[in-house]
C-alpha cells in the first residue's frame, strides 16, 4: 500500500521550482532593506546629534522589545 503519488509529486515539481526561486529572491530582498535600514539605524543611534540619536533609539528599542512569538 502506497500513501505517496509520486505522479503528483512530478506534476508540482516545476511550481515548487519556480516558487524555491522566488523565495530566495524575496528573502535576499528582505535582507538587504534590513541590512541598509540597521546600518543606517546604528548610524544615527552613534550620532553626537541629540535630535537623530534619540528617535533611533526609540526604534531600536521598539523592535528589540516587540516579541517574536
Amino acid at each position: 500500500m502506497n500513501f505517496f503519488d509520486w505522479q503528483y509529486t512530478w506534476e508540482i515539481f516545476p511550481l515548487m521550482m519556480q516558487a524555491s526561486i522566488k523565495t530566495i529572491y524575496i528573502t535576499l530582498i528582505g535582507y538587504v532593506i534590513a541590512l541598509v535600514l540597521g546600518l543606517f539605524l546604528a548610524m544615527a543611534r552613534r550620532s553626537a546629534y541629540r535630535w537623530l540619536a534619540f528617535p533611533a533609539t526609540g526604534v531600536i528599542e521598539f523592535i528589540r522589545s516587540t516579541p517574536w512569538s
